[in-house]
Protein backbone atom coordinates (compact mmCIF):
# COMPACT_ATOMS: atom_id res chain seq x y z
CA UNK A 1 0.00 0.00 0.00
CA UNK A 2 1.44 3.78 -0.97
CA UNK A 3 2.32 6.33 1.15
CA UNK A 4 -1.06 8.13 -0.98
CA UNK A 5 -3.41 5.53 -0.21
CA UNK A 6 -2.03 5.67 3.63
CA UNK A 7 -3.08 9.61 3.26
CA UNK A 8 -6.41 8.87 1.93
CA UNK A 9 -7.54 6.19 4.80
CA UNK A 10 -6.19 8.51 7.38
CA UNK A 11 -8.53 11.72 5.55
CA UNK A 12 -11.47 9.46 5.36
CA UNK A 13 -11.42 8.47 8.93
CA UNK A 14 -10.86 12.13 10.10
CA UNK A 15 -13.76 12.98 8.18
CA UNK A 16 -15.78 10.17 9.94
CA UNK A 17 -14.24 10.83 13.27
CA UNK A 18 -15.33 14.15 13.08
CA UNK A 19 -18.62 13.85 12.60
CA UNK A 20 -19.29 11.19 15.41
CA UNK A 21 -17.63 14.06 17.72
CA UNK A 22 -17.45 12.32 20.96
CA UNK A 23 -16.90 8.78 20.09
CA UNK A 24 -13.73 7.32 19.10
CA UNK A 25 -12.69 5.54 15.73
CA UNK A 26 -10.27 3.08 15.04
CA UNK A 27 -9.45 1.59 11.15
CA UNK A 28 -7.15 -1.31 10.19
CA UNK A 29 -6.28 -1.60 6.68
CA UNK A 30 -4.31 -4.65 5.80
CA UNK A 31 -2.84 -6.67 2.87
CA UNK A 32 -0.45 -9.21 2.29
CA UNK A 33 0.18 -11.73 4.78
CA UNK A 34 0.77 -12.31 8.52
CA UNK A 35 -0.29 -9.19 9.26
CA UNK A 36 -1.44 -7.97 13.24
CA UNK A 37 -2.77 -4.97 14.77
CA UNK A 38 -4.21 -3.96 17.70
CA UNK A 39 -6.07 -0.83 18.67
CA UNK A 40 -7.45 0.33 22.15
CA UNK A 41 -9.05 3.62 22.94
CA UNK A 42 -10.35 4.39 26.12
CA UNK A 43 -11.82 8.65 26.42
CA UNK A 44 -13.63 10.21 23.94
CA UNK A 45 -13.24 11.36 20.34
CA UNK A 46 -9.81 9.40 19.69
CA UNK A 47 -8.76 8.37 16.22
CA UNK A 48 -6.40 5.54 15.26
CA UNK A 49 -5.59 4.36 11.77
CA UNK A 50 -3.22 1.33 11.24
CA UNK A 51 -2.54 0.57 7.26
CA UNK A 52 -0.19 -2.01 6.57
CA UNK A 53 0.57 -3.95 3.50
CA UNK A 54 3.59 -6.78 3.20
CA UNK A 55 4.10 -9.87 5.05
CA UNK A 56 4.32 -10.11 9.46
CA UNK A 57 4.39 -6.63 10.07
CA UNK A 58 2.77 -5.93 13.24
CA UNK A 59 0.94 -2.36 14.94
CA UNK A 60 -0.42 -1.46 18.48
CA UNK A 61 -2.14 1.23 19.38
CA UNK A 62 -3.23 2.50 22.82
CA UNK A 63 -4.48 5.69 23.40
CA UNK A 64 -6.47 7.09 26.90
CA UNK A 65 -7.94 10.49 26.84
CA UNK A 66 -9.26 12.84 24.75
CA UNK A 67 -8.61 13.78 21.21
CA UNK A 68 -5.77 12.09 20.62
CA UNK A 69 -4.73 10.43 17.15
CA UNK A 70 -2.36 8.22 15.97
CA UNK A 71 -2.00 7.11 12.64
CA UNK A 72 0.74 4.09 11.57
CA UNK A 73 1.75 3.13 8.18
CA UNK A 74 3.95 0.32 7.24
CA UNK A 75 5.35 -1.16 4.05
CA UNK A 76 7.41 -4.26 4.28
CA UNK A 77 8.28 -7.14 5.79
CA UNK A 78 8.81 -7.93 9.66
CA UNK A 79 8.05 -4.17 10.75
CA UNK A 80 6.94 -3.74 13.70
CA UNK A 81 5.16 -0.01 15.79
CA UNK A 82 4.23 0.17 18.58
CA UNK A 83 2.35 4.12 20.00
CA UNK A 84 1.11 4.97 23.32
CA UNK A 85 -0.72 8.13 24.08
CA UNK A 86 -2.20 9.61 27.45
CA UNK A 87 -3.64 12.88 28.12
CA UNK A 88 -5.41 14.96 25.49
CA UNK A 89 -4.80 16.61 21.81
CA UNK A 90 -1.96 14.09 21.35
CA UNK A 91 -0.60 13.60 18.10
CA UNK A 92 1.47 10.30 15.96
CA UNK A 93 2.45 9.50 12.65
CA UNK A 94 4.94 6.51 12.33
CA UNK A 95 5.54 5.56 8.38
CA UNK A 96 7.87 2.92 8.05
CA UNK A 97 8.99 1.42 4.12
CA UNK A 98 11.41 -1.76 4.80
CA UNK A 99 12.23 -4.55 6.27
CA UNK A 100 12.72 -5.39 10.41
CA UNK A 101 12.18 -1.58 11.37
CA UNK A 102 10.72 -0.65 14.51
CA UNK A 103 9.38 2.52 16.13
CA UNK A 104 7.72 3.52 19.66
CA UNK A 105 5.98 6.44 20.52
CA UNK A 106 5.45 7.19 24.49
CA UNK A 107 3.55 10.50 24.90
CA UNK A 108 2.25 11.74 28.31
CA UNK A 109 -0.09 15.25 28.77
CA UNK A 110 -1.27 16.96 25.85
CA UNK A 111 -0.56 18.85 23.01
CA UNK A 112 2.03 16.56 22.30
CA UNK A 113 3.56 16.08 18.71
CA UNK A 114 5.92 13.23 17.56
CA UNK A 115 6.86 12.15 13.87
CA UNK A 116 8.96 9.02 13.07
CA UNK A 117 9.65 7.84 9.55
CA UNK A 118 12.12 5.11 8.21
CA UNK A 119 13.20 3.50 5.39
CA UNK A 120 15.48 1.16 4.81
CA UNK A 121 16.21 -2.15 7.39
CA UNK A 122 17.08 -3.01 10.75
CA UNK A 123 16.15 0.68 11.84
CA UNK A 124 15.09 1.43 15.78
CA UNK A 125 13.40 4.78 16.69
CA UNK A 126 12.23 5.68 20.36
CA UNK A 127 9.97 8.77 21.22
CA UNK A 128 9.11 9.48 24.78
CA UNK A 129 7.61 12.87 25.69
CA UNK A 130 5.82 13.65 28.82
CA UNK A 131 4.38 17.00 29.50
CA UNK A 132 2.72 19.45 27.36
CA UNK A 133 3.35 20.73 23.82
CA UNK A 134 6.31 18.86 22.83
CA UNK A 135 7.42 18.25 19.65
CA UNK A 136 9.66 15.64 18.07
CA UNK A 137 10.53 14.22 14.92
CA UNK A 138 12.81 11.51 13.71
CA UNK A 139 13.61 10.56 10.73
CA UNK A 140 16.20 7.92 9.60
CA UNK A 141 17.18 6.12 5.90
CA UNK A 142 19.72 3.67 5.37
CA UNK A 143 20.20 0.52 7.51
CA UNK A 144 20.82 -0.40 10.89
CA UNK A 145 20.34 3.29 12.69
CA UNK A 146 19.02 3.85 16.08
CA UNK A 147 17.72 6.87 17.43
CA UNK A 148 16.21 7.58 20.83
CA UNK A 149 14.51 11.01 22.16
CA UNK A 150 13.42 11.52 25.49
CA UNK A 151 11.62 15.00 26.66
CA UNK A 152 10.28 15.99 29.82
CA UNK A 153 8.56 18.83 30.61
CA UNK A 154 6.91 21.77 27.81
CA UNK A 155 7.84 23.67 24.61
CA UNK A 156 10.25 21.54 24.06
CA UNK A 157 11.27 20.51 20.32
CA UNK A 158 13.81 18.04 18.37
CA UNK A 159 14.17 17.14 15.33
CA UNK A 160 16.70 14.11 14.81
CA UNK A 161 17.88 12.77 11.01
CA UNK A 162 20.30 9.96 10.11
CA UNK A 163 21.01 8.57 6.70
CA UNK A 164 23.27 5.75 5.79
CA UNK A 165 24.54 2.85 8.05
CA UNK A 166 25.20 1.94 11.53
CA UNK A 167 24.17 5.75 12.88
CA UNK A 168 23.12 5.91 16.37
CA UNK A 169 21.20 9.17 18.25
CA UNK A 170 20.05 9.89 21.29
CA UNK A 171 18.63 13.31 22.40
CA UNK A 172 17.19 14.18 26.49
CA UNK A 173 15.99 17.03 27.14
CA UNK A 174 14.51 18.53 30.49
CA UNK A 175 12.35 21.58 31.31
CA UNK A 176 10.80 24.25 28.83
CA UNK A 177 11.60 25.89 25.54
CA UNK A 178 14.51 23.41 25.00
CA UNK A 179 15.06 23.06 21.08
CA UNK A 180 17.63 20.77 19.43
CA UNK A 181 18.31 19.60 15.37
CA UNK A 182 20.79 16.49 14.79
CA UNK A 183 21.86 15.39 11.71
CA UNK A 184 23.97 12.55 10.90
CA UNK A 185 25.02 12.03 7.62
CA UNK A 186 28.14 9.02 6.17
Amino acid sequence: MSLRSFALASLATLALSSAALAGNTAVVVQSGGINSSSISQRGSTNTAVAVQNGFANSSAITQRGGVNTALTGQNGVFNSSAVDQRGGINSQLTVQRGLVNDASVFQRGGLNVSGINQRGGFNNATSLQVGGVNLSGVSQRGFSNTANVGQIGVINGSYLSQRGPNNFAGVGQLGAFNSSVLRQRP
